[in-house]
Order: C-alpha cells, then structure tokens, then sequence
C-alpha cells in the first residue's frame, strides 16, 4: 500500500524503483498494491523533466524487486553502472538503459 513518510517512522528505506513515466510509476503501484506491500512515493526532478521515486522497507525490497519482472519488466545491470536497472524491453526492444533514462534504480 502507499504509505506517507510518518508511517516508515525510523526505519532505513531502499530505493527500489525509479519510474520516467507516470504510466511507468503507475503500474509498478499497482504491482505493489496487489501484494500489499507497503511503499513511500517522491516526486523528485532530472534534466528532462520529474521522477517518480519508490521506496520501500529493506525487508520487502528483495521480493518487490522480483514482481516487475515477472510482469514484463526486465531486469538489466548496464554496463558503466553499479547500479541495477530494470528497463521495459516493450517500449523500444533495441536500446539498453542508461542513467536517468528508462525505470529504475535499486539500491543494494
């Protein structure tokens, strides 16, 4: 469920999600919403225009991280970057992610 930050109190969030659509940030929602997993949303700005940041416990993070894959959303760890992505191979099958470009970002 979407959760306010006074909920989460103390506790540590990951960030799981980076979305640059709202389609994007809307159906990962849904994902989330479906198994009830609890999660924070943050509006935050890039270059080419706003983000839509999920995070969530550290203890949901790894089972949430498997669900957009399992819904089309694949799982890609680019090649200049530590960071895992995920990226929708839909939306154009022969471009890779890059920074501040397709969905994600997950901290590990």
């Amino acid at each position: 469920m979407r959760r306010e930050e006074p909920f989460f109190g103390d506790q540590e969030l990951v960030l799981v999600y980076i979305a640059k659509k709202l389609r994007e940030a809307k159906q990962v929602e849904s994902l989330f919403d479906d198994k009830d997993v609890d999660y924070l949303v943050e509006p935050d700005r890039y270059r080419g225009g706003v983000l839509f940041v999920r995070e969530l416990l550290e203890l949901s993070s790894t089972s949430a991280r498997h669900r957009p894959k399992r819904h089309g959303v694949r799982w890609e760890q680019p090649a200049l970057s530590p960071t895992n992505r995920w990226s929708n191979p839909k939306a154009d099958p022969g471009r890779r992610s890059s920074p501040g470009t397709w969905c994600s970002t997950v901290g590990m």
